[in-house]
């Protein structure tokens, strides 16, 4: 279950004031632990300069933009660029909730709630990351299992299409976050989730589909691309139905 949609584990009633104004902490609050904010620190600080550095080596030779395995190797440390500086951002990752300045009033406070609090950007980008290496390895599996529609299927033109309709689809894939967070000056924190549905099956189904078409789809899809790759790669060490190996042992005997 994602991250976004996990539920908290204390529930709490105290009052605190903020701005200025006397609030209520909301029911099920509860903040996450020192140490995961750092963890999620370290890992948001390398994904920002390792992918930096992908991207400053790719930008002074731009010339090998015009392979499509560069190019979705350089959308990938974009996207990936992205989500490191995004967790910065984000509550209840690098900064925890009770340090976070939300921010207050319409619409920024339900424009922060649907797209930075919930999750949203957060996971949008993470399933794009994911897309991305699934087409990575379809990519992949192209060149060696179908070599001659290679250059057919995988031209320029066509894999800025598919970057492209992957935003699109991942922008629809996360609406459940988008949808399910509510900005509510009430309480602390301001942003809370309210269901989408009114029946909980309904909610649990729509995330099931969701999860299924933006993550495990995806994966299986990684998963079977590298299993070909991996049984041809073997395949086609062969020779004479001996492996490599074994023939130059062969080959050695009969000198």
């Amino acid at each position: 279950m994602s991250l976004s949609t996990l539920p908290y584990s204390h529930i709490t009633t105290i009052a605190t004031t903020i701005s200025n104004h006397t609030t209520n902490t909301a029911p099920g609050y509860d903040d996450i632990p020192l140490y995961l904010s750092v963890i999620y620190g370290i890992i948001a600080a390398m994904s920002i300069t390792g992918n930096g550095l992908i991207i400053m080596v790719i930008l002074n030779n731009r010339n090998i933009l015009a392979n499509p395995t560069n190019m979705l190797i350089f959308t990938l440390a974009i996207v990936d660029f992205l989500t490191g500086i995004v967790m910065f951002f984000t509550p209840s990752l690098v900064i925890r909730i009770r340090y976070y300045p939300f921010p207050s009033g319409y619409p920024n406070g339900p424009i922060f709630c649907r797209l930075v609090d919930s999750f949203y950007i957060f996971f949008s980008l993470g399933n794009l990351s994911v897309m991305l290496v699934m087409l990575i390895s379809m990519e992949r599996w192209t060149a060696i299992a179908r070599a001659t529609k290679y250059r057919k299927w995988f031209a320029a033109r066509r894999v800025k299409v598919f970057i492209a309709l992957i935003f699109v689809i991942v922008s629809i894939l996360n609406l459940d976050n988008l949808l399910g967070k509510v900005y509510d000056p009430k309480v602390f924190p301001p942003c809370q989730w309210k269901p989408i549905f009114l029946k909980p099956s309904q909610n649990l189904t729509l995330f099931i589909v969701f999860e299924i078409f933006r993550l495990f789809l995806p994966v299986t899809i990684i998963i079977l691309c590298y299993l070909d790759i991996a049984k041809r790669t073997i395949c086609s060490s062969k020779v004479g139905g001996l492996t490599v190996e074994q023939s130059v042992k062969y080959t050695a005997r009969r000198r």
